[in-house]
C-alpha cells in the first residue's frame, strides 16, 4: 500500500534511504544469482552490468511509488550516508594506530636517541622514514577495515560498486598524512615520557644513602700489624 513520505522530515529521509538500500540490495543479490560468475549462467560482466541495473532499477521504482516520490529521488538517497559510522570506523582505527605507533616509536627512540650533532639527525631521519612505512601500511588495512565495516551494516558480502561509497577509499593520500602526523605526535609523547621515566630513576637513585661495605678486622689492621699463616 503507497505511503506518502514528507521529506522535509529527517526521519522520511532515512526511512527512504533504508528503504532504497534494501531495495538495491535486492537487486544485486538477484542479479548475483541469476548472472554472476559463480551463478552458473555467466555470459560475461557486460550482461551481469546489465542484469544488476536492470533489476536495481525496477526496485527502486517500487519504492518510488510505494512512497510517492520520484525515481530520481530515491536513486539520490542512496548516496547519503551514516555520518556517525563512518566516524565511529575512522576514530576506532585512528585509536587502533595509535597504540601501534606509541610501541613502535619506543623501538626507534631506543635505536636512534636524540644525543645532538649528527646522531639528532638520524634519529629524526628515522622516524619519519618509519612513519611513512608504517602509515601506508595502516591506509591499507584501515580500507580493509573500514569496507569489512560497511559488509556487515549492509548484510552482504558482495559490495559490487557499493565499495566506492566507503569514504576510506576517496582519502587514501589525506589519511596517509594524517597517519604520518599522528606517528609523529606518538614520537614524541614517547621520547617525553621515556625520558621522565629515566629522571625519576635517576633521581630516586641519587637519593639512595650510601651502601656500606662489609670489612673483616684483618682488613682494617696495619700491613706491619698483619699475622701470615703458614
Amino acid at each position: 500500500m503507497p505511503s506518502a513520505l514528507d521529506l522535509r522530515v529527517r526521519a522520511a529521509r532515512r526511512h527512504l534511504r533504508d528503504d532504497a538500500l534494501r531495495a538495491e540490495d535486492i537487486g544485486i543479490r538477484y542479479a548475483d544469482a541469476r548472472n554472476a560468475p559463480h551463478s552458473g549462467h555467466f555470459e560475461g560482466f557486460a550482461s551481469y552490468d546489465r542484469t544488476t541495473d536492470s533489476c536495481i532499477t525496477a526496485m527502486l521504482n517500487v519504492v518510488a511509488r510505494t512512497h510517492e516520490v520520484a525515481a530520481d529521488t530515491v536513486r539520490a538517497s542512496l548516496r547519503h550516508r551514516p555520518v556517525a559510522g563512518d566516524a565511529l570506523a575512522m576514530l576506532s582505527f585512528a585509536a587502533l594506530f595509535a597504540l601501534v605507533a606509541y610501541g613502535v616509536t619506543g623501538r626507534v627512540n631506543r635505536n636512534f636517541p636524540l644525543d645532538g650533532g649528527r646522531d639528532s639527525v638520524v634519529a629524526v631521519a628515522a622516524i619519519i622514514l618509519t612513519s611513512i612505512l608504517v602509515s601506508g601500511a595502516a591506509v591499507m588495512v584501515g580500507e580493509w577495515y573500514a569496507i569489512s565495516l560497511e559488509v556487515i551494516r549492509v548484510g552482504n558480502g558482495h559490495l559490487s560498486y557499493r565499495t566506492q561509497r566507503v569514504p576510506w577509499t576517496h582519502h587514501r593520500t589525506k589519511l596517509l598524512v594524517a597517519g604520518m602526523a599522528l606517528f609523529w605526535v606518538m614520537a614524541a609523547l614517547r621520547r617525553r615520557i621515556d625520558a621522565g621515566r629515566e629522571s625519576d630513576h635517576a633521581t630516586r637513585w641519587a637519593g639512595r644513602p650510601a651502601r656500606k661495605v662489609a670489612t673483616s678486622p684483618t682488613s682494617l689492621a696495619p700491613p706491619s700489624t698483619r699475622v701470615d699463616r703458614q
